[in-house]
C-alpha cells in the first residue's frame, strides 16, 4: 500500500457532483481526473496550512503508512465538490452590465465556516488517531502502577 499524496479522491468528487470532461470542455474522462486530483492538491496544501500538521505521509513504528482519516478525506471530497460547483456556476453566469441587476461574485474560498468546523476535529493537539503502536513502543511505554502494587511483591507485578 502506497502512502496518500492528498486528501480525498477525484473518483469520489465525481460522485458528489455529477460532472463530466466536457463541463470543462477538457478532452475525456482521464484529463477531468487529472485536473479534479490537482483541485486537490491544493485543498490538502490548504488544509495542512490550517491545521498546522499533516496527516500525509505519516508511517507507524514499523515504517508502514498510517491512512488518513476517512473524516479529513471526505472534507476533503466536499471542499473540493464545492469548488467545482462555484466553477460551474461561474462558467454558467450571464455575463451581466452593472446597471442591470444587482451584482454578487461568487466566491473561491476553500475553507467555509462548515469545513472549519470539521477541520478542527484533526488540528494539531486536536483528537486522537488510531494507530496500532506495535510491541516495541508499547514496551517502551512507563508502567504507572497503582498504591496496591507498590506494596505488592515485586514478582507479582506485571
Amino acid at each position: 500500500m502506497s502512502a496518500q499524496t492528498f486528501y480525498g479522491d477525484a473518483a469520489s468528487v465525481l460522485i458528489r457532483t455529477g460532472i463530466d470532461f466536457s463541463d470543462f470542455n477538457l478532452a475525456d474522462a482521464p484529463a477531468l481526473t487529472t485536473y479534479l486530483e490537482g483541485l486537490l492538491g491544493e485543498i490538502s496544501d490548504t488544509f495542512d496550512r490550517y491545521l498546522r500538521t499533516t496527516y500525509l505521509g505519516v508511517v507507524d513504528v514499523n515504517n508502514n503508512p498510517v491512512p488518513v482519516p476517512a473524516g479529513l478525506n471526505g472534507i476533503a471530497n466536499d471542499a473540493c465538490a464545492y469548488i467545482v460547483a462555484q466553477q460551474i456556476a461561474s462558467r454558467q453566469t450571464p455575463v451581466v452590465r452593472v446597471d442591470d441587476f444587482r451584482i454578487t461574485v461568487s466566491t473561491s474560498t476553500v475553507l467555509t465556516n462548515d469545513i472549519k468546523d470539521r477541520l478542527k476535529l484533526y488540528a494539531a493537539g486536536r483528537g486522537a488517531v488510531s494507530v496500532d503502536l506495535g510491541q516495541d513502543m508499547l514496551r517502551d511505554l512507563p508502567i504507572i502502577f497503582t498504591a496496591d502494587q507498590l506494596d505488592a511483591d515485586p514478582a507479582d507485578l506485571p
